[in-house]
Formats: C-alpha cells, structure tokens, sequence
C-alpha cells in the first residue's frame, strides 16, 4: 500500500493526472520508502551498495536480479557501477554490452558462433562477408534458394560430412537405414551451461530403424531445479530420493551411446550440457560426437506454423505425445524421425547436385572450420580466438583500421578474463559465447549471470523488480538540467514516476550535496511531491 499510495500522492503533481491507484483491500501496507543524501557522488553510491548487502545479509542465495538500481543519466550508472563491483556487487550496465554490437566485435565472434553450433547460418553469412573468400553473392544466393528445395542449408558447405558423399544426411540415412542411432533427451534445472545441471536422461538405442535397448536415469542435483520443477515435474526432493550420482550416470550413458549416431530434438542444447556436466564430474567423454537433430530436419522438410515437440506431435498426429519426461519426449522424437527419414531420403540427389555445383568454393574454408571445432576442445577460447583471428584472416582485414584492432585486442582480453579455468574449454567457450550473445537483452543478462541491473529510467520501462533505487535524484539531474531552464518539467515529472512505479516491494531514493567538482546540489523537488507519510 505504501508504494502504491506514494506513486498515487505523486501522481496528483502531474498537470493533467490520467493515472488513479487505488490498493486492493488485502494488499499489504509494506515497508515505507527510504530517502538518503549523501555527501557526495560516491558516498550516494556506497550507500546503494550497503542496503543491497544488508538485503542479501538477510536472504540465502539472494537473488540479485530482482533489484535494480535507476538513473537519469549514463553518467550517473557508471559511477554506481564502478562502486558496486568494489564492494563485490555483482552488477551490470546497458552500456558495457554496447561493445558486443560492434562490426569487428560480430565479425571476430561469428568463427566461434559456427563452431559450436553448425546450422548459424548467420555466423556463416558474416564469416564469409570479411574477409572476403572468393565466394560471391550469386554462388551464396543461389545455395540458399536451391537448396530450399531439397532440405539443403549454406551451412552444411562448411561441414566435412557434406564432402565425404556429397550429401550432409548421408550418414544419417546409412545409419538409420543399417546402423546405430541413438535418440535421447534431458532435463535440466536451466539453460545456462556452467550454471544449470542435468536432472534426468533418457536414451533408446535403434538397430536398423527398431528399439534395441533403452537407458534412463535421475542425477541427484547441486543446483535446485527451481523454476524448471514446472516443466519436468521433479523436486528436489524427488531427485535426492531417485537421484544417482552424476558420474556413474554420464559413465554408463557414454558407454550406451558408443561411437551411434545421436538425434534428439534441439539436440544441440542437450549435448552441451551433458557435456558441460559430465566434464565437472570427471567423466571422459567422445571428443567427436556426431548428431542430427530433428528440430533442424523439420524445419528444413516440414511445413508447420511452429517447430516445438509438442506442436510437430500435434501437427503430424504421432503415435507418442511429449511431456517433458525425459522418456516420453524420446519415443516422440523417434516418431518424428521416422516420419522424416523418406523425406530426406526422397531429395538426396538434388543435394548431391547441388553441392556438385557449387561446392569446390566451399571445401577449403569446412577443412578449415573442421579443424578449428577440433582445436576448441582442446584450446582455451582466448587462445582459440587468436588462433581464429589470424587464420581467418581477420586479424589481417582490419590491421590498417586502429580504433577496430584495438576493439579485436579488447575481446581477446575479455575471454581472458571471463575464462573459467575449472571448466573444460569447449564448456568455458560455450559460456562466455552465451554471455556475449544475451548482451542485446538486459533483462536475459542478468537473469543468466544473477547480477543488479544499473540501468537508466528509460531503460526500464516495461520492466519491474522487487527493490528498485533511484539515484542521483538532485536538482538538474532528476529533473534534468534542460528542463528545469525550459520550465518543461512534466515529462520529468511522469519519468520519475515510471522509476518510481518499478518497484514491487521496496523504493529508495538517493541523492548527494556535492558533485565531483565541488558544486553544490540541491535535492530533487520530486522528492517533497510524495505523500510525507510514504517515507521513512
């Protein structure tokens, strides 16, 4: 009640209030809003930093992400910024993840991007845009539209299973058709691979096509499923009572698949964090797995509005029906397969011909690709990208622009640093590619790395945490400067209130009497519009 009191008191500043707040009957009364003024800049900062400790003294596994510190400026974020990672606050800011955008930044990430996942077709794209490699837009264009026809992407130019018989579903087809294949899924407690664990598997071994053998299992889990207890339905509880241990699991798992083929849906996904884990656990495991996934099959030979299990199961009437068991999700799985299996078959002379055609271009560069997804299971990902970055070429594209090669040297710095070392290196790659990648998204950002958003009010819109601060609110920064000497203070006014409507349980507000230079600061008039019986 009290925040919703407060933002209503507020909101009767405005000129034209189009806003009423009334609490609902059963809404608690809360804790009422904090106001500090500091002394200065980085004693307001300091201040922030001890009521987050003092919130996270009070909470075990405290989750950081769910507050947010808001200003009116950049200036105003770095400043708390650089303080919070001082007293050991993890925290993040918009601007830091702006590096990642850049062209040279992209260009250099995109070798690594293709590595770990072989169907970005978007890493590839940028791969082969700088530094050119004698591979013109027609020769791409016409790889792209012929190859809708028959299921074939620009990707699989750059794989050396496509230059083995000239069709990158060869090995598929042979195993399915006279082989091994074994379909298999997880579950995990998340999505991050150095941060999340697998908390059951399930894999069906075929001979010939037919269900030869099965292998299940729940793994005791060291992180608590959480959320991810809604989509598999296993407690913590349940997984210590059921649970084996991680490494006699993985052992026997890797000795069920042997040297089969591997298939799942978003298979990718599930062999990194099998992989991820089983390295923290001890467990050897085949450096060179190979694999099919059938959300890429149908995607590439099925018309359908949505490519999710559920929605294929639905959409192709299967026998099976997914359910976020690990079990039932693999029976599915093998439906789908077969169901695909002589549609793949049906179009493999056209990709035949069609890397006839055009694949002589295309070998030297997957050699090349092939060795370097050899190289990352063994080199850090620093070490990995300089050996990239002066293979490729790319370090040699952009000698001659000094502001771009100083930002290639800043990326190599940052894998240094973000390199975990207790990790194996294609797991530690795979972590800070996930970091990079989520650098759009602050919201995914935190999430993933369990940090404080330091962002600007603007920023936040749309978004709402359980505490929020707002600082800097002094005048001519909160109201800014231009609209005080504009007489223009409304917008201000109705932006300091979206920081103030951010808060779900807890507000405080800082401001400081002194600026870096030594001039004085006068407190925000927004401060004295709300209700008096609202603060502290």
């Amino acid at each position: 009640k009290v925040l919703l009191n407060a933002a209503s008191g507020f909101a009767d500043s405005f000129e034209h209030r189009q806003t009423n707040i009334t609490p609902a009957p059963e809404c608690k009364d809360g804790e009422l809003i904090q106001v500090h003024l500091a002394n200065n800049e980085w004693k307001e900062a300091e201040w922030i930093g001890e009521q987050i400790q003092q919130l996270a003294s009070k909470q075990k596994d405290f989750v950081y992400l769910l507050v947010a510190v808001l200003a009116r400026n950049h200036k105003r974020t770095e400043i708390i910024s650089q303080i919070l990672e001082c007293m050991g606050i993890p925290c993040i800011t918009v601007e830091r993840f702006q590096f990642f955008m850049r062209q040279e930044v992209k260009d250099a990430l995109a070798y690594l991007r293709l590595i770990i996942n072989p169907f970005d077709a978007g890493a590839l794209r940028r791969m082969l845009l700088r530094p050119s490699r004698g591979i013109g837009d027609g020769t791409i264009k016409a790889v792209i539209e012929q190859g809708k026809n028959c299921g074939f992407s620009l990707t699989d130019m750059v794989s050396s299973r496509t230059f083995t018989d000239g069709d990158p579903f060869s090995e598929l087809l042979s195993a399915y058709s006279s082989g091994v294949v074994t379909v298999f899924d997880v579950e995990t407690t998340g999505f991050s691979v150095s941060q999340d664990e697998v908390v059951e598997i399930a894999a069906i071994r075929l001979v010939d096509g037919k269900p030869q053998a099965r292998f299940h299992a729940y793994i005791t889990n060291t992180v608590s499923v959480g959320d991810s207890e809604r989509i598999h339905g296993h407690s913590d509880r349940f997984l210590a009572e059921n649970g084996r241990n991680p490494k006699d699991v993985f052992g026997e798992f890797f000795e069920f698949i042997g040297d089969s083929l591997l298939v799942g849906h978003n298979v990718g996904f599930d062999i990194k964090m099998v992989a991820a884990q089983a390295q923290k656990a001890g467990v050897s495991y085949p450096k060179k797995l190979q694999w099919e996934d059938t959300l890429e099959l149908a995607n590439r030979f099925i018309e359908s509005e949505r490519y999710s299990l559920e929605v294929l199961a639905e959409h192709l009437n299967l026998t099976h029906l997914p359910s976020h068991k690990a079990m039932d999700d693999v029976e599915t799985t093998i439906d789908l397969l077969a169901l695909l299996i002589p549609l793949v078959e049906r179009r493999a002379d056209y990709r035949q011909a069609l890397v006839y055609r055009y694949g002589e271009v295309f070998e030297g560069l997957a050699e090349q690709v092939e060795h370097w997804r050899d190289v990352s299971q063994s080199l850090r990902p620093s070490d990995l990208l300089d050996k990239l970055l002066v293979e490729s070429g790319l370090y040699n594209y952009y000698k001659s622009e000094k502001k771009r090669l100083q930002n290639i040297h800043h990326v190599l710095r940052f894998f240094q640093t973000q390199d975990d070392l207790n990790l194996h290196p294609d797991t530690a790659l795979r972590s800070i590619l996930e970091f990079t990648a989520l650098a759009k998204n602050l919201d995914r950002v935190s999430q993933e790395n369990n940090q404080v958003p330091i962002i600007t009010v603007h920023q936040s819109k749309g978004l709402e945490f359980d505490s929020i601060f707002i600082a800097g609110a002094v005048q001519n920064e909160f109201p800014s400067y231009f609209s005080i000497r504009d007489n223009n203070l409304e917008e201000e006014r109705r932006l300091f209130y979206v920081a103030m409507t951010r808060a779900k349980q807890r507000l405080f507000i800082s401001a400081y009497s002194q600026d870096a230079s030594g001039s004085s600061k006068k407190i925000s008039n927004f401060i004295n519009q709300i209700p008096k019986e609202c603060i502290q």
